[in-house]
């Protein structure tokens, strides 16, 4: 099993769907609309029309009442069929690996990480309503599903952070290089307040090429935007002064 930082692991979770709602979320596009039909099935419609048509009959009041609860109870049943449809659907694509299940170890502590759940789990008991599962001597709660391509995705960007976390890391800051060339330019009358800040940036960087050929060769991206943000405090603040 593939072995994810905690903070992966809990961009997984947060994304991932409750069990009380991933029966339907996930379910085919079959299964939906057998589910909806069912849905719109009004059980007190069906109580109350049972009544009606046995009052019709002049039943006695006991077959009334039974009348009425048959309909609504085909109807209910109809439901908890479909119902059950979709969660044993649901259960078959884990086993299959087209879902992924992540939930905590009870108890769970503000300290709790995610972790993946194997899908041998998922022959134990399952309670789609509490979403939590047992089995294998094991137990979660809070579980959430997601599909493979959502959890790739989201791994994805973690390495891609880290990888750009540690560039910037391993890149020391160009500042005091950057306010030494403009003390240099400045001392030789290079700096024109007259002109744009960024009118200077070619200047700035051939003047740390030159004297920092190791540290910043031709093949080391010396962008406007890296000196910007070095040079044009400075040079805001020479432009105030020579107004002055």
């Amino acid at each position: 099993m593939t072995i994810y930082s905690e903070a992966t692991l809990q961009k997984i979770w947060a994304n991932g769907i409750p069990m009380s709602r991933a029966w339907y979320a996930y379910a085919h596009a079959d299964l939906k609309e057998k589910w909806n039909a069912a849905q719109n099935k009004s059980a007190m419609t069906a109580f109350e029309k049972g009544v009606e048509e046995a009052k019709m009959k002049d039943r006695p009041l006991s077959e009334v009442f039974m009348s009425g609860i048959v309909g609504s109870r085909e109807i209910l049943t109809e439901r908890e069929k479909v119902r059950k449809s979709l969660q044993t659907n649901i259960i078959n694509h884990v086993k299959l690996g087209r879902l992924l299940s992540f939930g905590f170890e009870p108890p769970r502590s503000l300290s709790s990480v995610p972790v993946a759940i194997p899908p041998d789990v998922w022959k134990g008991h399952v309670d789609w309503t509490a979403s939590s599962l047992s089995g294998q001597s094991l137990q979660f709660i809070e579980v959430r599903l997601i599909s493979p391509e959502g959890q790739d995705r989201l791994v994805e960007e973690a390495l891609l952070s880290v990888e750009m976390e540690r560039r910037q890391a391993g890149r020391p800051s160009i500042k005091l290089d950057v306010q030494k060339a403009f003390s240099a330019l400045e001392k030789l009358g290079g700096i024109d307040v007259e002109r744009s800040a960024k009118a200077h940036f070619p200047l700035i960087r051939q003047h740390m090429r030159t004297t920092n050929p190791d540290r910043y060769p031709e093949s080391y991206k010396l962008g406007d935007e890296g000196i910007r943000s070095h040079f044009t405090p400075l040079f805001n603040e020479l432009r105030k002064s020579s107004k002055q």
